[in-house]
């Protein structure tokens, strides 16, 4: 072969060569290039994951968080107590505490009078009050360990990070399972079971009567034993606070205290006008009324589906019959509360030989714990001898005129049962439309038949259109 031949060929072959390792550059570049598009998307993928992850288990996390705050809060309010009611230099807590309670009972059940036998108050309150005593004697001991946790935000922010980690950390655990399928190899190492991996699921779990958002199959144990433990402080703390229930001093205690055969100034308010006061949506309303402080048992679900017996002021009590049952139910569970008021007022006047005066709120409160005795627990039985200006009958049929500014009637709706207008009034949306139908109810012979009724819409109206006054 010549020279020029030879020179040809290796041209040739160069050519060749540099061919092929272009086409491999571009293949490992379009590899690279695959890899780093798809380790862009999974990465996506697993904070997306990631995020769902933490969302599904904040819960967790809040329920934590709680105990923490409720032993701060505890150890606060018990210092500000000690403060209050305390003697300076002494540490004596249950001492405090009873000079809490008595202030209590000064002032709802004596209506802040002057004591004229102190040792007859303390021999009528102490029995009524040591079940007070002994609960906050065992929350002493259950928020023992937060007592000293930290004085500055700084100490306290820092005291609940580490109370809530141990938690955190069996979560992280989890949350890396996510992570490791966020590039291409550890998604492939994972697909194909490598290193005990597997691909990861997300499933909700029920754990001890708590929600998690937990890998499939993921061991559960640490994490089971954080939510025990807050369960048993959950039971604990509920269980103390069942055990106290209020109870009210005696007419004959009253009067061996004060020295005086008079229990209480003369009634200023009627009855229907009390309960309204205690059942108004305004809570600076409310607090003007003795009654909003008065808590009554009423049966609820505790820790774990428990049936228990929880405390509620009566204008909780109202709306939660609002809420579970219907506004008629509501309407009437206040109708029984008037109707019982004013049976107690006519048997105490046909037997007070003393002359004694009570105010509306004393009969009222007779009328709600037996309301509350018939609604919750003697399944709505009827009652005899209402009254019928206290009765609410959906049946019954009435008529209404609609009058425009100068008093002229422009439209008239008769014989309209009155849970057909219940049911109309809770339908409209605007208030305009509302208190046309409102001041119309008011101006008819429905206030003079069924005053309660009335009394009814003007609590729907307030609720509905409270935020636009």
């Amino acid at each position: 072969m010549g020279i020029e031949a030879l020179g040809e060929s290796l041209l040739a072959s160069a050519k060749k060569k540099s061919k092929k390792q272009e086409r491999k550059a571009k293949v490992f570049t379009g590899l690279m290039l695959g890899i780093q598009a798809g380790n862009h998307i999974l990465r996506k993928r697993a904070e997306k994951r990631a995020k769902e992850f933490w969302s599904g288990n904040q819960g967790l996390l809040d329920t934590r968080a709680s105990q923490f705050d409720k032993g701060v809060t505890f150890w606060k309010e018990h210092g500000n107590m000690a403060k209050t009611y305390g003697i300076t230099g002494v540490d004596d807590w249950e001492d405090a505490k009873r000079q809490e309670l008595y202030k209590v009972y000064r002032d709802r059940e004596l209506a802040g009078g002057t004591i004229k036998d102190i040792d007859a108050f303390k021999q009528s309150v102490n029995p009524k009050i040591e079940d007070d005593i002994n609960a906050y004697r065992e929350k002493v001991n259950l928020y023992k360990n937060f007592r000293n946790i930290g004085r500055t935000e700084t100490e306290l922010t820092s005291s609940k990070t580490n109370f809530i980690k141990p938690l955190k950390d069996k979560l992280d655990k989890a949350a890396k399972t996510i992570e490791s399928e966020s590039s291409v190899g550890g998604y492939l190492l994972n697909g194909l079971g490598f290193g005990d991996r597997q691909r990861v699921m997300l499933e909700q779990q029920q754990i001890l009567g708590s929600s998690a958002l937990l890998p499939k199959g993921y061991d559960i144990s640490g994490i089971q034993e954080d939510i025990k433990e807050n369960n048993k402080f959950i039971e604990e703390l509920s269980d103390i606070n069942n055990k106290v229930v209020y109870e009210p001093m005696t007419k004959e205690e009253r009067i061996k205290v004060l020295g005086t055969t008079s229990t209480s100034a003369k009634a200023e308010s009627t009855h229907r006008s009390s309960l309204l006061t205690a059942l108004s949506p305004d809570l600076a309303t409310r607090r003007s009324s003795t009654l909003d402080e008065y808590k009554y048992n009423v049966p609820g679900v505790g820790f774990m589906g428990k049936p228990v017996q929880v405390q509620k002021s009566i204008r909780n009590i109202y709306t939660m019959i609002q809420q579970d049952e219907s506004q008629a139910a509501a309407t009437a569970f206040a109708s029984d509360i008037l109707t019982y008021s004013k049976s107690a007022m006519i048997d105490f006047e046909s037997k007070n030989t003393e002359g004694l005066v009570k105010d509306a709120e004393y009969f009222v409160d007779i009328g709600i714990n037996k309301a509350v005795a018939k609604h919750f627990k003697l399944n709505g039985e009827s009652v005899e001898n209402q009254n019928d200006e206290n009765i609410y009958d959906p049946e019954r049929e009435v008529t209404l005129e609609f009058k425009d500014s100068n008093n002229n009637v422009i439209s008239t709706m008769s014989d309209i049962k009155l849970g057909a207008l219940e049911k109309q009034f809770n339908s409209y949306k605007t208030k305009e439309e509302a208190k046309q139908l409102l001041d119309a109810v008011k101006n008819s012979n429905v206030q003079s038949l069924s005053p309660v009724f009335v009394d009814m819409l003007e609590d729907i109206y307030n609720q509905k259109f409270s935020q636009d006054n």
